[in-house]
């Protein structure tokens, strides 16, 4: 429940691992992570599926139409992308830091035609190598297409009622205007609701040792306290303070 977000590369890391379809597909695999990542819930594997669009040379595209994509999957329009999730236009180039990719590319233009998909340094902004195709995928956690956020909105006045002060979240999400910490209400961008990590990665065993299992206990108590501070200073003061969501929307149940 804190304001702060992680990383854009911590995101887009986990985003490679939960997008990869080597691993969801194959049916013997070991994931390793931590007790964290463990009690936390995931978005439905059905919700996420199916939204790439693939970028192929020589082939022509609409270049206003793409930047209307990108906008309307939640990537930032950047004077230069520095991380992932951003993109930049100028003239017939287009730079793109796809979510899950290690590194940024550069579309070259001629008219409607891609003439070339070339990797790029974000600090020197110097293009180098290329390749003939690029999968453009939308983030996941929370995603920020028009769609998820009107979702959200309802969602947010369904549990909390209308709200009128412009500097909550809600309103600022409505501007599609991305807050820091916005992950924590991340099960009201989603139609269904969040599952777990067992059965978003199919996992028949669990192994982990005594010392894991109670940490894993004590995290949920940890946050299950740190949710009642904050319902009781959202009931204190409804108008300006953001309403916290349940913690069985997010996390593990004890």
């Amino acid at each position: 429940y804190s304001y702060t977000s992680p990383s854009k590369r911590n995101i887009s890391d986990r985003f490679k691992i939960l997008i990869n379809s080597n691993i969801l597909n194959t049916k013997h695999k070991i994931i390793i992570t931590s007790y964290k990542a463990l009690v936390a819930l995931l978005p439905d594997r059905d919700e996420i599926e199916n939204n790439n669009y693939i970028l192929k040379c020589n082939n022509n595209y609409n270049t206003n139409e793409l930047i209307s994509y990108l906008v309307n999957k939640g990537y930032n329009n950047a004077s230069l992308v520095l991380e992932p999730n951003e993109f930049s236009s100028r003239g017939g180039i287009i730079d793109i830091w796809p979510v899950g990719e290690n590194k940024p590319y550069r579309l070259d233009f001629f008219g409607n035609s891609l003439e070339s998909i070339k990797e790029f340094d974000p600090i020197s902004q110097i293009s180098k190598g290329g390749i003939k195709k690029l999968i453009i995928s939308q983030n996941i956690e929370p995603p920020f297409t028009k769609e998820s956020v009107h979702i959200f909105i309802a969602k947010y006045r369904d549990l909390f009622g209308a709200v009128t002060n412009k500097k909550l979240l809600v309103n600022k999400v409505k501007n599609f205007i991305k807050p820091d910490g916005i992950e924590h209400w991340m099960p009201l961008f989603y139609k269904k609701k969040l599952i777990t990590i067992f059965d978003y990665f199919k996992i028949d065993t669990i192994i982990f040792n005594n010392q894991s299992l109670s940490a894993a206990y004590e995290y949920i108590d940890e946050i299950n306290s740190i949710y009642e501070d904050e319902a009781n200073s959202y009931n204190l003061d409804l108008d300006n303070v953001n309403g916290p969501i349940n913690t069985n929307l997010l996390y593990l149940e004890r």
